[in-house]
């Protein structure tokens, strides 16, 4: 199997971390230009049409690296994701440590919420820089410690922030983008007896975490914290809130929780 270049191993390396990337999301955080990016991508997936020459139109096999969608907010615009084929040379560039499978149907509602994600990845890396460690990967977001209906956790991403005396500030991040409190709540819940069995100590060798929870607007987000503090298990620092706008200022004090009247930001973990 031919080897990739430095080029395309960087964005395996881009798509094993960040999962959901538009071709500006490449630029930023290559600091290649968009024209370059968009040269190279079309030939990454599995297919594509030719743009010149007589062959202008016709259907060429592609590296299979990659597949694409439309964003469903800009039609013209495609979400980038590795395929099965990219997985696996991401694992053996040493990019992740496990095999990972790929899911490669993606709903329009799924990918948009996903693309959340990116941003707020962004945003955390270009605040905080080698500090951050993230992974959306099932087998780092996914546990369960129990056969009881409610014995499980599966967060949307789960990060950790290096402090200046080795220790780290865990979080995981839960993107609700559906009106309502009880879904949010529910998983509060749920966090809450993930901290209590001590199978999150146990995974991660880490003595305990945050959980950041984001919601399309800061009305949604103030109508969760004010149902949660109806509820006295939840009235914790462990639950830090904010809307989705407000998220990607990522070292700004835009979190709020129900033990502490002032806003805080992540440098306050």
């Amino acid at each position: 199997m031919p080897q990739p270049s430095p080029f395309d191993k960087e964005l395996i390396r881009l798509g094993a971390s960040y999962v959901n990337l538009r071709v500006r999301d490449f630029a930023d955080l290559t600091g290649r230009s968009l024209h370059a990016l968009g040269e190279r991508m079309p030939k990454l997936v599995i297919s594509h049409k030719t743009r010149f020459g007589e062959d202008k139109g016709k259907e060429r096999l592609g590296v299979g690296y990659f597949k694409w969608l439309a964003n469903p907010a800009n039609p013209f615009e495609k979400v980038y994701f590795l395929t099965q084929k990219g997985w696996d040379r991401a694992h053996l560039l040493g990019f992740v440590n496990h095999e990972v499978s790929a899911t490669e149907e993606k709903s329009e509602g799924q990918l948009e919420h996903d693309l959340i994600l990116t941003d707020f990845h962004k945003a955390l890396h270009f605040a905080f820089g080698d500090r951050l460690t993230w992974t959306q990967l099932w087998k780092n977001r996914y546990t369960r410690w129990g056969k009881g209906k409610d014995m499980y956790v599966n967060a949307d991403a789960y990060f950790y922030l290096r402090q200046a005396d080795g220790s780290y500030a865990a979080f995981f991040v839960e993107i609700e983008n559906q009106k309502g409190v009880q879904e949010p709540l529910r998983k509060m819940e749920g966090y809450l007896r993930f901290a209590n069995s001590g199978a999150y100590q146990e995974k991660f060798q880490h003595d305990d975490f945050r959980v950041i929870l984001l919601k399309p607007t800061l009305d949604m987000a103030l109508k969760v914290l004010n149902a949660a503090g109806k509820t006295k298990s939840l009235a914790t620092g462990r639950f830090w809130i904010s809307d989705y706008a407000a998220a990607l200022a990522a070292n700004a004090a835009n979190y709020r929780t129900l033990k502490d009247s002032r806003l805080l930001s992540l440098s306050d973990a």
